[in-house]
């Protein structure tokens, strides 16, 4: 029976089809050759481990430092890559409010609790 026929494409790619099973004994696609990496695991663990380290420090420094280290030039987007990979996205999470519930800090309350109307009588601002 004709691949061609069954699946209505045409003769030569049918061919080209079975020819390819014959040959590697699978159809799936081969996979492409990429582009080379420019920083290994190693050197991916170790631009972590500072982050870790040095929360607030920044890409274009940590590319210096692995530049000076691996002796060849990283770029910060590189590291910033390599960061949003692991789940460092860039972004520092805001001070909470102190809260002490004896009354001295009682202000810093109503930054937590949600905005009303200013016609309201429980409203934080006092009207």
């Amino acid at each position: 029976m004709e691949v061609n026929s069954l699946r209505n494409i045409a003769k030569v790619v049918g061919q080209k089809i079975v020819q390819k099973f014959k040959k590697t004994s699978m159809l799936a696609n081969n996979e492409g050759r990429a582009r080379k990496k420019i920083i290994n695991s190693i050197t991916e663990r170790r631009v972590i481990h500072k982050v870790k380290i040095d929360p607030k420090i920044s890409a274009p420094k940590i590319a210096a430092s692995t530049s000076n280290t691996l002796g060849l030039s990283v770029s910060a987007e590189t590291v910033r890559r390599v960061l949003r990979k692991a789940d460092y996205n860039g972004r520092v999470a805001r001070k909470k409010p102190l809260i002490v519930s004896n009354g001295v800090v009682e202000h810093k309350k109503a930054f937590c609790q949600p905005r009303r109307s200013p016609g309201d009588e429980n409203s934080p601002s006092g009207q």
